[in-house]
């Protein structure tokens, strides 16, 4: 059987915007590349449809391989390639601060999770269930 995994999810907006973003950019350098009429206005395009690139690449990765997972025992944070694994047991307070949960743990901040982001509510009940409380400020 599947063990139950709550996590955030990307936000679909974010994940949009940035997608075509890369294309549009990608797209203005290949033009801009190939047809040199005009040198002012093709460097002009190079900085700034490389800098929506880079932007949109960068936005991209952290929407998709930053994510926040409640399993059976352990909160996960993966970030990139890598991951943080606090057992929930270890989790000493929550704070919710602007709509902002601070996780902390003995040595300090673990993680913060934006209450808006998708799947952060479920989590925040999991974690409720699992006993932990909530200082709201």
């Amino acid at each position: 059987m599947k063990k139950n995994k709550l996590r955030t999810k990307p936000s679909k907006g974010l994940v949009i915007f940035s997608s075509i973003a890369i294309v549009i950019s990608l797209a203005g350098l290949i033009l801009f590349i190939i047809d040199r009429s005009n040198l002012f206005i093709s460097i002009l395009v190079y900085i700034f449809a490389g800098m929506f690139f880079i932007g949109g690449v960068v936005v991209l990765i952290e929407q998709l391989f930053h994510y926040i997972e409640l399993n059976e025992d352990d909160l996960i944070e993966h970030i990139l390639f890598s991951k943080k694994v606090l057992p929930v047991s270890k989790i000493k307070k929550i704070i919710l601060d602007k709509g902002i949960y601070e996780i902390y743990n003995k040595k300090g901040k673990f993680c913060t999770l934006p209450s808006e982001q998708s799947g952060a509510s479920l989590i925040m009940v999991g974690l409720q269930r699992k006993g932990i409380e909530f200082i709201e400020k």
